[in-house]
């Protein structure tokens, strides 16, 4: 497995619908404010436990590089 590769459905999935919310507000925010400051990866513990910190960075990353896409276009556009 290479770390961050989780396609952002499966991490969404993974993660459950009310921490991916969470999540996701999260990384709008931060692209608003332009601070990339992902959930942080846990370090130890099971390879289970891993693979959820890192589909909960997917989410993450998939959500604020939306969210600066966005605010590039409207920036294009004005």
């Amino acid at each position: 497995m290479s770390p961050l590769s989780f396609d952002p459905v499966t991490a969404r999935v993974v993660v459950g619908d009310a921490e991916a919310r969470v999540i996701e507000a999260k990384a709008r925010a931060d692209a608003d404010a332009e601070r990339f400051d992902p959930p942080r990866m846990a370090t130890g513990g099971t390879y289970w436990e891993g693979a959820q910190s890192q589909m909960a960075a997917v989410v993450y990353r998939e959500q604020f590089t939306k969210r600066r896409a966005r605010i590039e276009r409207k920036a294009a556009a004005a």
